[in-house]
């Protein structure tokens, strides 16, 4: 017989991540990411970044579609990151990409907003679990949206990019009938550390993908096609980037299932 040999277990492959990285060879997730939505999107497409903190993935999404009818729309509420977004935004080449200095989530109005002093990525609507015990934080005031209400006139969509600190979860929600409505790709992180603070509960992640049509995998293209896989993947340490693919999009799940071959 000949054929493929099956793939190790989700738990022997996130050791082998946790491995990887204290051998100081850590698995360039973010390049993976960067490789799923490169593959994905297309010149005229129109793509959101949820965020989008100093453009890592906002600029090559940008690149992706830049083309007749192209458009980012790229949200940051640290309004330090903002003013570095816009002077990189400024440039004639990406005047298809708009900030939108506004935390999203289920609420319309104000709320606070922590801010990681010493790891600023980590910043979010509420504090999480930080990796150093003792980060300097600072609050501040910031607006809020659903996005359902931002871009509630968005004919078409894409792909969604979701890296909100535990917030994802709220953002998807408030933007349920775009979702509905759009049938776009969505990347989402989702690690514990970060989504207890809003009360996150992974099987229901699960069950509002389900309801919708979604089919869920890993970053590394792992098929977490039942709930139980998906918080057996949750509960294991290893990765935090999910992929959440519309069923009937064929190609998608493709490139998905694609992610399982790993950058060197």
């Amino acid at each position: 017989m000949s054929g493929a040999a099956p793939r190790a277990s989700l738990g022997e492959q996130y050791r082998g991540f946790r491995e990887r990285r204290k051998a100081g060879r850590p698995v360039d997730f973010e390049a993976l990411l960067r490789r799923f939505h490169g593959a994905l999107l297309r010149p005229g497409d129109v793509a959101v970044d949820l965020g989008a903190f100093k453009g890592t993935h906002t600029l090559p999404m940008a690149a992706a579609v830049r083309g007749e009818g192209g458009a980012v729309h790229a949200f940051e509420a640290n309004p330090e990151m903002c003013a570095g977004l816009r002077a990189r935004f400024a440039a004639p080449e990406l005047s298809h990409v708009t900030l939108h200095e506004v935390a999203v989530g289920l609420e319309e109005g104000e709320a606070d907003y922590v801010i990681a002093l010493d790891s600023p990525g980590y910043s979010g609507l509420r504090e999480r679990e930080y990796d150093q015990p003792d980060m300097r934080t600072r609050v501040i005031r910031v607006r809020t949206a659903r996005l359902d209400s931002v871009l509630g006139g968005l004919g078409r969509l894409a792909y969604i990019k979701a890296d909100l600190e535990g917030g994802e979860f709220d953002a998807l929600r408030g933007a349920d009938a775009l979702i509905g409505r759009t049938r776009p790709a969505i990347s989402f992180e989702f690690g514990a550390r970060s989504y207890r603070g809003y009360d996150v509960d992974p099987g229901e992640v699960f069950g509002w993908f389900a309801a919708r049509g979604y089919v869920l995998f890993d970053i590394v293209g792992n098929l977490l096609g039942v709930r139980e896989r998906f918080i057996r993947s949750d509960a294991i340490p290893g990765l935090w980037d999910y992929l959440a693919v519309p069923e009937e999009r064929g190609e998608w799940r493709r490139l998905a299932r694609a992610q399982a071959q790993l950058p060197t």
